[in-house]
């Protein structure tokens, strides 16, 4: 006699620790970056173009669109998170996932809080030298510094530099909670409705159609985190490269772009790695659980193409991740490169 099966999915709560996966991917890479990255870059004076009130205007909107189109996509994916975990998982479930997400953004929050002095700063701008975005953006001209206005003590002279810090503060929150959701939501995928017999043929066929429906949610929550890839991407090519076209000097600015190149590849490669700890894990799950269940439908007679399953081994799932994420990087490379003048 086959279990009971419920109305709803739960998650076995050993699956959630593969989002512990990508906490210490990132605590991996910070420590590397800390360790022999130079935080304290200082390219002294700077001469500037004629146009560069003009320019910084342009660099200003772009960097503004950009960050628009992040927050977008970044609810976006939140939305479509929890709307997946509301509608499709019980009670149980739902608790044991916000736990999980809870304890991943705490560590992750205490190690960015509490990092060894030897690590240097997290903060990104001081990568491309924090004097040289005070004297480009310093001369923008932001509503928000006049007189009597909350950020009018924090202006002193920085300008649209103020307008990124702040903004990219709000931003890197979001993106915390964003990144955490599409893993949450990619673990969701070995949610079950009860723990299938396999000899039964309800069960099996039960089985057979939640393997469908875990196949589908997986690719999606792979796309979805190809899309935060490509708008973070976006968003640090936009205010890295901001200052750029306002450097007079050509070899400078030259070599400020091949800078910005460099640590947009380190970035795009950590999150990538990101990204493959917690897919790679579900992908091997899931081809354990298909591969079960072939065998079983076999053995009762039944052929794979009958079943409709997509058998899925390794390679086929590093392809799939590959073939998705490796024009991100490429395409925002491309693609944001000019906006210095250097394409």
């Amino acid at each position: 006699m086959s279990a009971r099966p419920i109305l709803k999915y739960q998650i076995a709560p050993k699956h959630l620790s593969i989002l512990l996966l990508p906490v210490l991917v990132l605590i991996a890479s910070e420590v590397m970056l800390g360790m022999f990255g130079d935080h304290g870059l200082s390219l002294g004076t700077v001469d500037l173009a004629p146009e560069a009130k003009l320019l910084e205007l342009a660099g200003r909107y772009t960097f503004l669109a950009v960050a628009f189109f992040f927050v977008a996509a970044a609810l976006a994916v939140i939305a479509v998170f929890v709307i997946d975990l509301v509608t499709r998982q019980n009670t149980a479930s739902i608790r044991y996932t916000v736990l999980a997400m809870l304890a991943t953004i705490a560590v992750s929050l205490v190690f960015s809080e509490f990092e060894p002095a030897w690590l240097g700063s997290f903060e990104s701008h001081q990568l491309v030298g924090k004097d040289l975005l005070l004297a480009t953006l310093g001369q923008g001209e932001i509503a928000a510094c006049v007189p009597g206005s909350p950020f009018a003590m924090r202006c002193k002279a920085m300008g649209s530099f103020l307008a990124m810090d702040v903004l990219m503060d709000k931003i890197n929150i979001l993106s915390a909670l964003s990144a955490t959701c599409v893993a949450a939501g990619m673990v969701l995928t070995l949610s079950r409705r009860c723990p299938p017999d396999l000899q039964d043929p309800d069960a099996r066929r039960t089985e057979i159609a939640a393997l469908k429906e875990a196949q589908l949610h997986a690719r999606r929550y792979l796309y979805l985190s190809g899309v935060l890839l490509s708008a973070g991407m976006a968003l640090a090519f936009a205010w890295m490269l901001w200052p750029a076209p306002m450097i007079a000097d050509t070899g400078t600015r030259a070599a400020y772009g091949e800078l910005v190149d460099g640590i947009a590849l380190f970035r795009g490669v950590s999150y990538t790695v990101l990204i493959l700890s917690y897919y790679m894990p579900v992908s091997l799950i899931l081809m354990v659980r298909v591969n079960r269940c072939l065998d079983a439908s076999a053995a009762a007679g039944t052929s794979a193409e009958q079943t409709g399953i997509t058998p899925i081994n390794t390679l086929d799932a590093l392809k799939t991740i590959l073939a998705i994420l490796s024009p991100v990087i490429a395409s925002a490379v491309g693609s944001f490169a000019n906006l210095s003048g250097l394409g």
